[in-house]
């Protein structure tokens, strides 16, 4: 394992200073770029990271990600932040907005009219967000564009807004899915959703694929992030500091327990990972949060979607 960043403090330092130095602020996701390199979104700051951790670039954020649960950046460059009852966007040219009118409701529509209950997780598809609303009766919503520049739609593809006790198959718009918390897209379009501290779902975006509940517990952890590789597995991390590898079944990657230990990764330890993509070498991008560190550890896969 590598590890990117430092534990002396927060903020940013001046970029030329070089690796050694830099100085994360609570990184909430890491990016894979095609090339390579890596972008990091911190509560303050989105920075682009060489292959060996030189930052290249940092961009502030106006408004901030503060504690965000969820992530997304399109392809130009429009970035998405979980904050609460609603998504802070920033686009490329520092201009923001809000999506959602911050009522505590669920309810789909234009940007300004649409409200969430509370927001978590993002994943991207085909150039649409999808929202993770981490609520007892959850939902996972869509923000597509709209027509106009500085405008989405809102729009719920699964959840049936039902409280109750989830069975192993069910289809989406009957759906009862306890506080999902986070999302993630493979290759074949596959959907992963990580709820509550013992549910995994997996679904398709096609209208008759169903919600399927892997059989899991992760141990009384929530789930913080899910990464996947070119072969469909997905990567769980959780907040307790473990990460759990999910094919048809759920196996434990590391211990329990939380540290900074690098190593092997029967052996190693992390502070709230959020187990965010696999590159293109085979490694998956850890931000360890409460370290304020990035880490990599090898899966010996491809990258997945996301890229």
């Amino acid at each position: 394992q590598n590890t990117y960043g430092g534990r002396d403090g927060w903020g940013v330092n001046d970029p030329s200073r070089g690796t050694a130095n830099q100085i994360f602020n609570i990184p909430n996701k890491v990016f894979v770029v095609e090339d390579g390199s890596y972008i990091v979104v911190d509560n303050s700051t989105v920075r682009h990271l060489s292959s060996s951790g030189q930052v290249l670039k940092v961009t502030f954020l106006r408004q901030h990600c503060w504690y965000s649960r969820g992530v997304a950046i399109l392809d130009d460059g429009t970035i998405f932040c979980s904050a609460g009852k609603q998504i802070f966007v920033q686009f490329s040219d520092g201009q923001t907005m809000y999506i959602g009118s911050g009522s505590d409701l669920h309810r789909d529509g234009s940007a300004s009219s649409a409200a969430f209950k509370a927001v978590a997780g993002m994943a991207v598809w085909n150039g649409e967000v999808y929202v993770a609303e981490d609520a007892f009766s959850g939902y996972i919503r869509k923000v597509t564009r709209s027509p106009g520049p500085r405008d989405f739609t809102v729009s719920t593809v699964i959840g049936s807004g039902v409280q109750g006790s989830p069975t192993d198959y069910m289809t989406k718009s009957t759906a009862i899915l306890r506080y999902p918390r986070q999302v993630a897209f493979d290759l074949s379009g596959n959907l992963f959703i990580g709820g509550e501290t013992s549910f995994l779902w997996k679904t398709n975006l096609d209208s008759s694929s169903p919600v399927v509940r892997f059989p899991v517990t992760f141990e009384g952890s929530w789930v913080t992030c899910i990464a996947t590789d070119e072969l469909g597995t997905a990567y769980v991390s959780t907040e307790f500091g473990s990460i759990f590898k999910a094919t048809v079944i759920i196996t434990r990657v590391t211990p329990e327990g939380v540290g900074t230990k690098n190593g092997l990764a029967s052996e190693a330890s992390f502070y709230r990972p959020i187990a965010s993509f696999v590159d293109s070498n085979g490694s998956l991008q850890i931000a360890d949060r409460d370290s304020n560190l990035i880490r990599k550890m090898k899966v010996w896969a491809s990258a997945g979607y996301g890229i």
